[in-house]
């Protein structure tokens, strides 16, 4: 394995765990104020401190946040490809 590909792991898993990082605490936060331990005990079957919490994250807030996630997922292919060609316009005539 040479060292670009290392390089390019080491950089794809951080910012997963980044990503991952994010969305938990994006969860957590908003107009009710849920701790993180909270966050994470809902989201992975535990038991919190009230009902509604759970509610929240679970009906609310975990929606949003796969939506932003698949959304801005689907958005940076088509950006990235514009990006592309906007930098070398004859690479549209050259593919097939």
């Amino acid at each position: 394995m040479n060292t670009d590909t290392k390089s390019y792991r080491l950089w794809f898993t951080t910012l997963i765990i980044a990503l991952l990082f994010a969305t938990f605490l994006n969860i957590g936060s908003g107009s009710v104020s849920i701790p993180f331990s909270a966050t994470l005990k809902a989201l992975f079957g535990g038991e919190i401190g009230t009902i509604s919490w759970k509610y929240i994250i679970l009906n609310y807030r975990l929606p949003k946040a796969i939506t932003a996630i698949l959304v801005g997922g689907g958005l940076a292919g088509p950006g990235h490809r514009h990006a592309g060609v906007a930098v070398h316009p004859g690479r549209l005539l050259c593919e097939s």
